[in-house]
């Protein structure tokens, strides 16, 4: 509730009950008045504090995705190159595998 609201309320309080009446409750409304302010201002500082998060955050994303393009545009050029450089395997004999007197080379 902002301040405003919170005074048209008291107001009205004092304009039902009176003005002797009012000075029997007047510290309570006083503390609400307060705990209101405060609460107020928690707020105010968590919006800021969110607004600040969400820029961050954007901040973030932007860079981890540039960085995310980078990295992928290298990979795929490695890829590349290490298939060229790979030597040509030539397939397995299993007879090869064994001397002229059938022992396990």
């Amino acid at each position: 509730m902002t301040d405003k609201e919170l005074e048209n309320i008291q107001n009205s309080i004092k304009e039902k009950i009176g003005e002797d009446n009012m000075g029997l409750i007047l510290d309570d409304l006083a503390q609400i008045s307060i705990d209101n302010t405060n609460q107020n201002n928690l707020l105010n500082e968590k919006n800021k504090e969110i607004t600040n998060l969400k820029e961050k955050n954007n901040t973030l994303i932007q860079a981890n995705g540039n960085l995310f393009q980078q990295i992928s545009f290298q990979n795929s050029n490695n890829d590349e190159l290490e298939k060229n450089n790979e030597p040509k395997s030539e397939p397995f004999i299993l007879k090869n595998a064994f001397n002229d007197k059938g022992e396990f080379i």
